[in-house]
């Protein structure tokens, strides 16, 4: 069994990756070629009834593959290399702050104008009286 730093898998999960994904991911760094679940299993310490699902969901994140499927077993596989794999999940990241940030300044520029326009009518509307 191997021993994973708790400080690499925290910063994974800063990076969005839950403990069990952190696992597969530093695992399949180690192991630098495609494996089965069942290595997986054994080199990540994720529990074998879980492995399948953690795989999927990194694959539906976009940082694994199915390499090859074999007989009965497929192989697994990072998609990118670790620095990729990194600026995926950073991006995957700050992709909802940036959108956020742009309709909130959007809005808050609507809200502005209004107040001007507001501010506008009202100042016309003193002039005539």
């Amino acid at each position: 069994m191997e021993d994973f730093s708790s400080s690499l898998i925290t910063d994974l999960a800063r990076l969005g990756l839950k403990e069990y994904e952190a696992r597969v991911i530093i695992a399949l760094v180690k192991s630098g070629r495609a494996v089965p679940a069942s290595k997986l299993t054994s080199i990540s310490q994720v529990p074998r009834n879980k492995i399948y699902q953690v795989l999927d969901s990194l694959i539906n994140i976009g940082i694994v593959k199915i390499d090859e499927i074999t007989g009965s077993a497929n192989l697994y596989s990072l998609l990118y290399d670790p620095d990729k794999i990194v600026r995926v999940l950073r991006r995957k990241l700050t992709s909802p702050i940036e959108s956020a940030t742009t309709r909130v300044l959007e809005q808050f520029d609507q809200i502005s104008n209004t107040l001007v326009e507001e501010e506008t009518v009202d100042l016309i509307h003193q002039i005539q009286i």
